[in-house]
């Protein structure tokens, strides 16, 4: 106002200049773990967002992940900018890396499996079949075809292991591997495990029976010390009937994270309709076969009632015999 009095224009100065943002930092998407031991270069899984603060070499950056700093190879990652096509191609990656996981596994229980079989045979049906003590009709009831089970999951083994892709590293790139021709004697499979279900019930009573031995508890004794194992035999012929149940759950796993473009699907899909229909009907075939010695236990239960019922009336009839022949020998000759 003072200036405007003494005829003196006023200065407009500017506005300070508002300080500019930073540059948005630029940041990478792991497509791939990067797992290491070097305290210099940076660890982090499939799906983290690392901030780039180097990336003057193209084979290695420098980058920033949860207060950590370090290189990395430039191959494990994707410009985070194209996020929908990265984060799509994370969840492809993602899938695949469970699916390797998920044959991994399958292949560590068919060899556990196969090395059970083995020894449910050489520690126990070798000796049973050796002993003297037990009949071999007996050993029959208990085993009834184990030996045959085993024989066709060594080759099932040995299809499962040709699955690899890798010559020099065969147990490797696992999510590569298809494993639908594994499993293509679905009859066979039918044909052994029903066997072997149906016949589970009577193993079991068939074992019970002969606990009652002292011989055979010896025997039994004497195998579970040299398996060197606290499992009963009851749990060695358990396994059999949980392992074709656990195969269906498995396939089914392995096709939930099989993309539909995996060379594999189609054929794993029909391999594992097929294997869970099979599953299915052996089911039925244990129940059916559990029903019929239920029925014929209790055919066997009223033919001992039926038979002790009688004997107790032959013995009542020939008590009341005896006592007419006294009572008529006493009144023939009153001084007995």
């Amino acid at each position: 106002a003072a200036a405007a009095a003494a005829g003196v224009s006023a200065v407009v100065r500017p506005p300070p200049d508002e300080p500019s943002p930073p540059p948005a930092a630029v940041t990478c998407l792991a497509i791939w773990d990067h797992v290491t031991c070097d305290p210099e270069e940076l660890a982090f899984s499939c799906g983290d967002v690392i901030e780039v603060v180097n990336s003057e070499d193209k084979n290695w950056w420098l980058g920033r992940l949860h207060h950590r700093q370090g290189w990395f190879p430039t191959a494990f990652v994707q410009d985070s900018q194209d996020s929908e096509a990265g984060r799509e191609k994370v969840g492809m990656i993602e899938k695949l890396r469970k699916r390797a996981l998920c044959i991994k596994e399958l292949l560590h229980t068919e060899r556990t499996y196969l090395m059970l079989l083995q020894q449910l045979i050489q520690f126990y049906q070798d000796a049973f079949e050796k002993s003297r003590c037990v009949k071999p009709s007996e050993s029959v009831a208990i085993f009834c075809n184990i030996h045959e089970i085993y024989q066709f999951h060594k080759l099932l083994l040995t299809r499962l292991e040709s699955c690899a892709v890798s010559d020099v590293r065969p147990e490797s790139r696992f999510h590569e591997w298809e494993i639908s021709r594994v499993f293509r004697d679905v009859d066979r499979i039918i044909e052994l495990y029903s066997a072997y279900c149906n016949n589970h019930q009577l193993a079991l009573q068939t074992l019970r029976t002969m606990q009652n031995s002292k011989a055979f508890c010896h025997l039994l004794e004497k195998c579970r010390k040299k398996h060197g194992t606290n499992l009963t035999l009851d749990s060695f012929l358990l396994s059999p009937i949980q392992k074709i149940c656990r195969y269906q759950l498995q396939l089914s796993e392995i096709l939930k994270n099989t993309p539909s473009s995996h060379s594999d699907f189609d054929n794993l899909r029909r391999t594992t309709d097929t294997m869970k229909n099979a599953v299915f009907t052996i089911n039925e075939k244990r129940r059916s076969s559990d029903r019929d010695l239920l029925n014929h236990k209790s055919v066997l239960s009223a033919i001992n009632k039926a038979t002790e019922e009688q004997a107790a009336l032959i013995s009542r009839g020939s008590e009341k015999r005896k006592s007419r022949k006294l009572f008529r020998r006493f009144l023939s000759n009153p001084s007995i």
